[in-house]
């Protein structure tokens, strides 16, 4: 990022950290119940634009819950550092040069969105959903 940009995004982000520090244990379990509720309303969404009427076992509700309070924010964090990385690069004084890690990292940002929405597509839904397209099939009295 530019110089003043940098410097904002540090001061927030240091801010966010103090914060966070100062959270207490009634304030961690909030968070915690707000975070589960919102994985919850996601499934129960996905579930319906999925048609699936039975839930799943509290186990494996827990595991997908779990999977997706840890790893989910791993992955959005991990593309958006990758995103502003490249940004950095390309608008910095010195030009974006085509060595091996840049030409690796350029699809980064884009392939760890695509990971994350597989995994939120094969995960969630309480039912296997195949992740190969197949045409629609036609009757013989349609075609």
């Amino acid at each position: 990022m530019p110089g003043v940009g940098q410097v904002l995004v540090q001061n927030y982000i240091v801010g966010f950290a103090e914060q966070a520090t100062r959270l207490t244990g009634l304030s961690i379990l909030l968070i915690f119940v707000t975070a589960t509720l919102v994985v919850a309303t996601v499934e129960r969404e996905i579930n319906l634009i999925f048609g699936v009427r039975r839930r799943r076992g509290v186990v494996r509700r827990f595991i997908v819950y779990a999977f997706g309070l840890t790893v989910g924010p791993v992955l959005l964090g991990a593309s958006v550092t990758a995103t502003t990385w490249l940004l950095s690069q390309s608008f910095g004084e010195v030009p974006l040069r085509d060595s091996l890690a840049t030409v690796l990292a350029r699809p980064l940002p884009f392939a760890l969105a695509a990971i994350a929405l597989t995994l939120v597509y094969k995960v969630v839904p309480a039912r296997k959903v195949s992740t190969s397209w197949t045409p629609p099939r036609t009757s013989p009295r349609s075609a």
